[in-house]
């Protein structure tokens, strides 16, 4: 991206998130009326940059619709985006065949799997093909998951294995991941509340129609703390960006009613993990239009939730693209620039928030991270 000035830098960032707030919101016209201040062609560009950065560029393309004429981008900067949502379209078409075709190989094979993010957390936007997937995640029991790495391997299939609790393989262009566990928290003493719980919510799981199957997902609740607690680890590591917020908001929105408030409040609080939502609720609510009414419980007064908001607006996407350590050291722990000076820097950020989290993440960074074998 080029260079540009402080000025154009803030009315990009306000702009992206008003046009952010009227996408992710399509599905509320009252949105439409409110006033949009015009920009000109270069920080349109900025916009789309940063939008692409950040990989909400088709949730943002929705709200162009509503814009008055005069106020829209520059027709070769429209056109260029066009292109790229009729990219994340057919992206998407592709991801939920093939996701359908592995859900039927998972069957014949008398395995049980359960989708977890992805294109089961698109369900809960109002343009499920405008959210950009990265890789598929399935969640398989024991057996299922020793089973199902079994018949890979018979297929020659090239796996990568971090740790003993999931492995990776790329077919037909995709990343697909297995996993024996559904939440990233690293805390070992919750490991036992964590299978409880999932044991106990398993006649609630729904199935979602995706390339004209049914797939199982996690049920409402567990969806909620699924897509946070991911946010959480990537918080604590080098960063998220605002795509994986707009997940949270979402599906706070479109799970509202199916599940019980005081139970999610509960569990977060045996998770360690209850102030640090806070934040997250704060956040969501100021800069992704989240309504109040959606939270499971009300956001205490007195957070001030600022610093986190330019944490995730500054690291990016999984902090691919945090300008602040593009010069930085690289080491053999991560292909990111200056890895431990980033985790540190979040284990203070978040040690108060998220204490036990944060303590066994970093342990587990430091210590557990460099003796994982990959085969």
């Amino acid at each position: 991206m080029d260079c540009y000035s402080t000025d154009r830098t803030i009315s990009a960032r306000a702009t992206l998130f008003d046009l952010l707030r009227r996408g992710l919101w399509v599905d509320r016209p009252q949105l439409a009326n409110v006033e949009f201040n015009k920009v000109d062609s270069r920080t349109w560009e900025d916009i789309y940059n940063f939008a692409r950065k950040h990989t909400v560029e088709a949730v943002v393309f929705d709200a162009l619709k509503y814009l008055p004429k005069d106020s829209l981008p520059p027709e070769c900067l429209l056109a260029r985006w066009l292109v790229q949502i009729e990219q994340i379209e057919r992206r998407n078409q592709l991801l939920n065949s093939f996701i359908a075709s592995q859900w039927r190989w998972f069957l014949s094979n008398n395995l049980s799997p359960l989708m977890l993010k992805g294109q089961g957390v698109a369900q809960a936007y109002a343009i499920p093909s405008h959210r950009i997937s990265g890789d598929i995640d399935w969640r398989l029991d024991d057996l299922s998951y020793s089973t199902a790495k079994k018949l890979l391997e018979l297929c020659k299939q090239d796996l990568t294995s971090d740790g003993l609790a999931s492995l990776s393989y790329i077919r037909k262009g995709v990343i697909v991941e297995h996993h024996k566990d559904v939440f990233n928290l690293t805390n070992p003493f919750l490991k036992g509340y964590l299978l409880v719980l999932l044991e106990q919510s398993e006649a609630e799981n729904p199935m979602i129609t995706i390339g004209g199957e049914s797939i199982k997902v996690l049920s409402p609740l567990m969806q909620i703390v699924q897509v946070n607690i991911h946010i959480l680890k990537h918080l604590l590591a080098f960063g998220v960006g605002l795509r994986q917020l707009c997940d949270s908001a979402r599906v706070y929105h479109y799970y509202r009613g199916s599940y019980d408030p005081g139970e999610l409040q509960r569990i977060y609080k045996r998770m360690g993990v209850l102030s640090w939502t806070h934040y997250l609720h704060d956040v969501l609510v100021k800069h992704f239009g989240l309504l109040e009414s959606d939270l499971p419980y009300p956001v205490p007064r007195g957070i001030q939730s600022e610093w986190m908001i330019e944490e995730i607006w500054m690291s990016g996407n999984f902090g691919y693209h945090d300008e602040r350590y593009k010069n930085g050291k690289h080491s053999k722990l991560s292909v990111r620039p200056d890895s431990f000076v980033r985790v540190w820097r979040s284990f203070r950020q978040y040690r108060k928030i998220a204490p036990m989290e944060s303590i066994f993440f970093i342990l587990t960074r430091l210590f557990a991270k460099p003796f994982h074998k990959k085969k």
